[in-house]
C-alpha cells in the first residue's frame, strides 16, 4: 500500500509553525508496513485543497489528512472533500449530538458555527474524538479504477494521536490488510569521507532500484546511510538487510563508526567504557565543542556505579595557554607532548585529545572569497591524541588544513578529534 499525508493551515506554510504531525503520522504507517510516498502541506485555500486531494486519491492508496475540521471559516477539510468528489454534505446526528455534549459539559454554550463540524460528506464514517468537537472523517472515492481512503484528523497533536491509536490504526489493519508486512531500516554512520565519494565507493549499493535500498544523507560531516526492507517479518527484513550491512562494511571499513542511530560522541563514550578508560579534552581557539559533547554521552550512559569515563575539558584561547606555565616555545610536536604529560597529571586521565585551533569560521570563509583557494593559505589545525602507558606518554599528532561552510566547519573540526581518538582506540585493542 502506498500512503499520502497532507498537513493543512496557513501557520504551517507561512512558517508560524512546525509541522510534527506528519513526522508522527509517517513512523506510523511505515510501522504497519505501508510506504509513504509523499507529504504535502497547504494552506487555507479552497481551490489547492480541492486540487491536493483530486492528486492524492489518485496516486495514493491511503491518505491521512491533518488540520481544516474545526468550526471557522477558514477550515476547509469537509468543503473541499464535497468538492473535489462531488459529494453531498449531511448532519450527521450522532456527531452533533456528541459535540453538544462537550459544550454541556464544559458548562458552555455551543455556538451556532460549531455545528458545521457535524457535516460529512455522504457516504463517510465518523472518526471519534473523545475530547474535542472535530470528529474525523473517514471517506473512500474512487478515481476511474483507484480506490482511495482519506482518513481526515484535526491538527491538534492530542487530539490526533488519540484517533489515530484507537481508530485509523485499528481500522487500517482490520479493513485495510495493514500490518501484514513489515518494513524496517538499518542506520550505518560513517565519518572520515564525503557523500559523493561513498557513492563512488559503492554506485551499485546505491541504485534506487536496488533491494533492499540504501540511502545516503550528510549532516555536519556526519554520512548515514539507511537501508530499508520490506518483508513478512521483522526477522526477514533483518535477513534480506544482513548481506548489503557485511557488504557496506567491506567497502568502507573502519569509516563505519556505528551500526544504531548514534553520534560520534555516543560511540567513543562506550568505547571507554568497554575498556575501562579515562578521556579528557584540551581545545583551544573560537570554539570547544568536545566538552561538551562528551558530558552530553556521559549523562546518558553512565549507569549509577560506573566509572566516570570523561574527567574533564578545559579551553584556550592558544596552544601557548595551554601549557601549564603559558610557554609554547619549541616546534609544535614538542609543546603539544609538553601540555599533554601536564593535563594527563592534572585529570589523572588514560588518553588526552587535544585540537586547535578552531578558526573564526567567518573569516576563513572571507579568506577563500578573496582568492585563498588552496587550502594551504588556511592556518592547519593540530589533532593531537595522547595516551598515558604506565609512566610514558605516547601522542599522535597530525595537521590538516580545514575549511568549510561556518554552520559545518567547526564540528567537522571537533569530530574529525573523536575520530582520531576513535582510529587509536581500535589500534590499542587489536
Amino acid at each position: 500500500m502506498r500512503a499520502e499525508i497532507i498537513s493543512i493551515g496557513d501557520e504551517l506554510t507561512s512558517g508560524q509553525r512546525l509541522d510534527t504531525n506528519s513526522q508522527w503520522l509517517a513512523q506510523r504507517l511505515t510501522d504497519l508496513g505501508i510506504h509513504v510516498i509523499a507529504h504535502s502541506t497547504i494552506s487555507d485555500d479552497m481551490a489547492i485543497n480541492v486540487e491536493v486531494f483530486r492528486t492524492a486519491a489518485r496516486r495514493a492508496d491511503i491518505i491521512l489528512c491533518t488540520g481544516g475540521l474545526g468550526p471557522t471559516k477558514d477550515d476547509l477539510t469537509r468543503e473541499a472533500f464535497s468538492v473535489a468528489f462531488e459529494l453531498p454534505l449531511e448532519t450527521y446526528p450522532e456527531a452533533l449530538a456528541h459535540i453538544e455534549k462537550l459544550f454541556q459539559a464544559r458548562q458552555r454554550v455551543m455556538p451556532e458555527r460549531n455545528k458545521v463540524q457535524a457535516l460529512f460528506p455522504s457516504g463517510s464514517r465518523i472518526i471519534p474524538n473523545p475530547h474535542g468537537t472535530a470528529p474525523g472523517i473517514d471517506l473512500t472515492v474512487t478515481h476511474t479504477d483507484h480506490s482511495a481512503r482519506f482518513f481526515a484528523l484535526p491538527g491538534v497533536p492530542a487530539e490526533m494521536r488519540q484517533m489515530w491509536d484507537e481508530t485509523v490504526q485499528p481500522r487500517l489493519i482490520a479493513e485495510c490488510g495493514a500490518g501484514q508486512r513489515q518494513i524496517r531500516y538499518a542506520t550505518l554512520k560513517c565519518f572520515g569521507i564525503g557523500e559523493s565519494e561513498v557513492e563512488v565507493r559503492m554506485p551499485d549499493l546505491i541504485a534506487r532500484d536496488r533491494i533492499p535500498r540504501v540511502g545516503i544523507t550528510a549532516s555536519r560531516a556526519t554520512i548515514t546511510l539507511r537501508i530499508a526492507a520490506e518483508g513478512e517479518s521483522i526477522e526477514a527484513c533483518q535477513e534480506m538487510m544482513a548481506p548489503t550491512i557485511a557488504e557496506i562494511r567491506e567497502r568502507l571499513g573502519d569509516i563505519v563508526y556505528s551500526e544504531i542511530d548514534e553520534e560520534l560522541p555516543d560511540t567513543l563514550f562506550k568505547m571507554l567504557q568497554q575498556r575501562n578508560q579515562t578521556v579528557a579534552t584540551i581545545e583551544y581557539g573560537e570554539a570547544a565543542l568536545l566538552g561538551h559533547w562528551l558530558s552530553q554521552a556521559q549523562d546518558r550512559y553512565r549507569t549509577e556505579n560506573s566509572r566516570h569515563c570523561f574527567v574533564g575539558s578545559i579551553s584556550f584561547s592558544d596552544l601557548a595557554q595551554a601549557t601549564r606555565h603559558g610557554d609554547a616555545d619549541g616546534n609544535t610536536q614538542a609543546v603539544l607532548h609538553s601540555v599533554a604529560e601536564s593535563w594527563h597529571q592534572q585529570f589523572d586521565s588514560d588518553w588526552i585529545v587535544i585540537v586547535g585551533p578552531y578558526p573564526k569560521v567567518h573569516s576563513t570563509i572571507e579568506n577563500v572569497a578573496a582568492g585563498h583557494k588552496n587550502l594551504s593559505d588556511i592556518a592547519p589545525i593540530d589533532f593531537a591524541v595522547s595516551r598515558r602507558n604506565g609512566a610514558a606518554i605516547e601522542i599522535t599528532h597530525k595537521q590538516v588544513a580545514m575549511s568549510g561552510h561556518p554552520d559545518v566547519l567547526n564540528y567537522r573540526i571537533a569530530k574529525a578529534a573523536l575520530d582520531q581518538l576513535r582510529y587509536s582506540l581500535l589500534s590499542s585493542s587489536s
